[in-house]
């Protein structure tokens, strides 16, 4: 049967057909993409998550690792009363823990007393009146908290290189009687963030202390650093288009933005409670 001027009704009903066939495999298809592409995500998303807590992980055992050493020197400390006992020689202790742990990165071991003396295990004797530990955060903030600190990163005006320190009470009778702190250079944490992942791929790690300021980077330009005269030039989290998102959190957060360049990233972050160190993978 023909209509004038018109299809048939069979070549109606065929494209028709077609047309509901075409359409079911093309929904069928953006559906399989879409489970595809969130497949992907949710995969990508997983490794850099893995990623992200290894990488805290080694981190976290490096603090770990500095604050066993410093606890032992204290337990030796306080057992022995060398704080207020004659008999031990508290800087030549000191020093000779300098000498052991010197190749773990450790600048210098020292004990600010409650009267303001000083023992410093590379052998500064400041003279009187010159140097008051009380007054240093170092200090401070181990005492109000009576536990261990750890400072925001700082540069050594003599080498240039990037410090921390982490701080504990010394204790005796049940009193806090001074405060045992150790100048820590962290170029191994740096090179933990760098050797990650490798120099040509597109991830790399980024450390931020507790006060925003960038203490490993792929780019150099963004770690601490002190000119001819001796001035420490800080770059700070935003500086480096770090989203906020993604500093001190106590689980893993992701935030996408633009870094330094340009470029969009993702970024993962978590951090190291202990130390208030973040730790973020860019991706």
């Amino acid at each position: 049967m023909k209509v004038s001027g018109t299809q048939t009704i069979k070549q109606r009903l065929m494209n028709h057909t077609k047309l509901s066939i075409s359409l079911v495999v093309i929904a069928f298809t953006l559906l399989l993409g879409g489970i595809a592409v969130g497949f992907l995500v949710n995969q990508t998303n997983k490794i850099q998550d893995e990623q992200t807590m290894y990488v805290e992980q080694q981190i976290a055992t490096w603090y770990a690792e500095r604050m066993a050493e410093i606890s032992s020197i204290r337990t030796t400390i306080e057992n022995y009363d060398m704080t207020s006992n004659p008999e031990y020689d508290l800087q030549g202790y000191l020093a000779k823990m300098l000498t052991d742990n010197e190749s773990k990165g450790i600048y210098d071991y020292y004990v600010g007393m409650n009267d303001t003396t000083c023992y410093f295990g590379g052998g500064w004797k400041p003279a009187p009146g010159e140097y008051d530990p009380t007054s240093r955060d170092w200090y401070q903030k181990a005492v109000a908290i009576d536990n261990f600190y750890v400072s925001e990163a700082y540069v050594d005006a003599e080498t240039g290189r990037i410090v921390i320190t982490i701080s504990v009470p010394i204790h005796e009778n049940g009193n806090i009687v001074g405060v045992l702190a150790t100048d820590i250079f962290t170029d191994d944490i740096q090179n933990i963030a760098t050797s990650a992942f490798k120099e040509k791929d597109s991830k790399y790690v980024v450390l931020v202390d507790s006060a925003g300021t960038v203490i490993a980077h792929k780019n150099a330009a963004y770690k601490p650093v002190a000119d001819e005269e001796g001035n420490e030039n800080y770059t700070t989290y935003q500086d480096a288009r770090i989203p906020e998102k993604v500093i001190n959190t106590s689980e893993l957060k992701r935030a996408v933005g633009r870094d330094y360049k340009g470029f969009v990233r993702v970024y993962t972050g978590l951090n190291i409670d202990a130390a208030d160190t973040s730790v973020i993978v860019v991706d």
